[in-house]
């Protein structure tokens, strides 16, 4: 079993993200918990403090009583690579596919060796193209998150990706927490779809179940699930429209249900779906 290969119908990634709190145990837990739900695999985030934050940075405000500052706060959530070799292992022993989000080359490098299934890029780093091209070297799979990025970002990403030796997807994406049913752009999938020929899918921060579920019945059930959703065309198609703006952070993408059944559905979820034919 792949990410993109071997299992039938939707295929679901549960997502722990930080969830564990930085507890070694509470993460095996949840690997635990994923298996028993009969989800196909589970993701996670890999923050390495020093790599990605700094005390010194005035720009951070406090938000925890816990932590004095967010370096802190991702120190706190560092695992060390024996730590995540435990936590791969134990998924390979439940049958899981394991993927993380990677937010540093030194994350990169550790998940390399610790030996992931495939790679999450979070929307935030979609303009870290260093990173984005060690990850496409590596030839393994890659959902390519999209929440923050206007048409030119998204492209550049997708060519470094394509310009790699693994398969990859585009997900469609809003980066509010949570996100209203009517930002959460189902429409933007098939776009997605036609602009750049590839996998394509739903990453949801809704909270809710019903977006993904949405995605995956207008894709025809053609789905990954977790906290994203993605799909492959049935007749690949290319589109011919030019890019709407290169102005950095300029969001360009609609973000509009276009089924009015799914309005009514959609207090969204965070359940990643995908399937590729």
């Amino acid at each position: 079993m792949t990410l993109f290969s071997g299992i039938e119908g939707c295929t679901v990634i549960a997502e722990v993200a930080q969830s564990h709190d930085g507890h070694l145990d509470a993460a095996h837990g949840y690997i635990d918990a994923i298996a028993a739900a009969g989800a196909h695999g589970v993701k996670f985030q890999t923050h390495i403090a020093a790599a990605e934050s700094t005390p010194h940075e005035p720009w951070r405000v406090a938000f925890s009583a816990q932590d004095k500052s967010r370096f802190d706060y991702w120190k706190r959530m560092e695992f060390s690579e024996e730590e995540w070799a435990t936590l791969r292992a134990h998924a390979t022993e439940k049958n899981l596919l394991f993927l993380s989000s990677p937010f540093s080359d030194e994350a990169v490098d550790l998940l390399e060796r610790v030996g992931v299934d495939g790679w999450k890029i979070a929307s935030g780093e979609v303009e870290t193209l260093p990173m984005l091209e060690k990850i496409a070297a590596t030839g393994k799979p890659v959902l390519l998150s999209t929440g923050m990025s206007p048409w030119v970002e998204i492209d550049t990403a997708v060519d470094i990706l394509r310009g790699g030796r693994g398969a990859f997807a585009v997900m469609q994406c809003t980066s509010i927490y949570p996100t209203p049913p009517e930002q959460t752009g189902l429409n933007v999938i098939s776009e997605l779809r036609q602009r750049y020929d590839c996998a394509v899918g739903l990453s949801d921060h809704s909270g809710t179940i019903y977006p993904a579920l949405a995605a995956v019945f207008s894709n025809k059930g053609r789905a990954l699930a977790s906290p994203e959703a993605i799909f492959q065309p049935s007749t690949p198609t290319r589109s011919n429209r030019s890019t709407a703006s290169s102005e950095k952070g300029e969001l360009t993408k609609s973000r509009s249900f276009s089924d009015a059944w799914v309005r009514s559905a959609a207090h969204s979820s965070s359940l990643n779906s995908m399937r590729f034919q």
